[in-house]
């Protein structure tokens, strides 16, 4: 899409496969699917500044390839699946990225999972794995794993960090062309339920601040 030109791709039943570039200038890019979302290998799906970038893969996986690239420059993006997410390279200031139903995965073959400001990570089961964390390059974090099946939080982050409240906000663009605003609300700390464990291995210092979550 040309300028502040937004895209919406809904696929009212079964999955969207993204095989070829989602590009605005300004604008937002809105990815639905009644079921899974695929992005292939080399895929682009970028705005900036104004635009956000929302995927919801409402009933089943969200599945970057490790070379697929999700980019909202100066902006935020967020990525949420019923099942599983599996992260390529994902870039924007704000990031967040939910599993309702599933974990958050090291795509094989990713350069950096998420190169943002703040992240904001929910899963019902593990973030990252002991054997593949997750890698990040952000300045401020907070994960939360229920553990429901899988538990833990596996993190590999390049630099300093400080772990903190984050929210996030996107601009979903809809049929009629209008606009409605999705908010995952404040959270906070590395919180992981059913016995998981909490690893952060961070290149700089590590700031704990307190926050708005109770452990589970």
């Amino acid at each position: 899409a040309n300028g502040t030109g937004s895209v919406l791709i809904d696929v009212n039943l079964g999955d969207l496969l993204v095989n070829s570039d989602i590009v605005s200038g300004t604008g937002h890019i809105t990815l639905k699917a009644a079921q899974g979302i695929s992005l292939a290998a080399g895929v682009d799906v970028s705005t900036s500044t104004a635009g956000t970038v929302s995927l919801d893969a409402e009933g089943a996986d969200l599945t970057m390839d490790g070379g697929a690239t999700l980019t909202a420059t100066n902006s935020s993006a967020r990525l949420n699946a019923a099942g599983t997410v599996t992260l390529g390279n994902v870039v924007a200031t704000n990031v967040s990225v939910v599993a309702d139903s599933g974990a958050i995965v090291n795509a094989a073959g990713s350069t950096k999972n998420v190169t943002a400001t703040n992240l904001r990570l929910q899963a019902d089961d593990a973030i990252g794995a002991a054997e593949r964390h997750l890698s990040t390059s952000v300045a401020t974090l907070t994960a939360l794993s229920t553990g429901t099946t899988t538990a833990g939080i596996y993190l590999s982050e390049d630099s300093a960090v400080t772990v903190d409240t984050v929210t996030v906000t996107v601009t979903e663009f809809s049929s009629t062309a209008t606009t409605s605003t999705v908010n995952d609300a404040d959270q906070s700390d590395l919180v992981a339920g059913n016995n998981g464990n909490i690893v952060l291995v961070a290149g700089g210092s590590v700031t704990l601040n307190g926050g708005v979550t109770e452990a589970s």
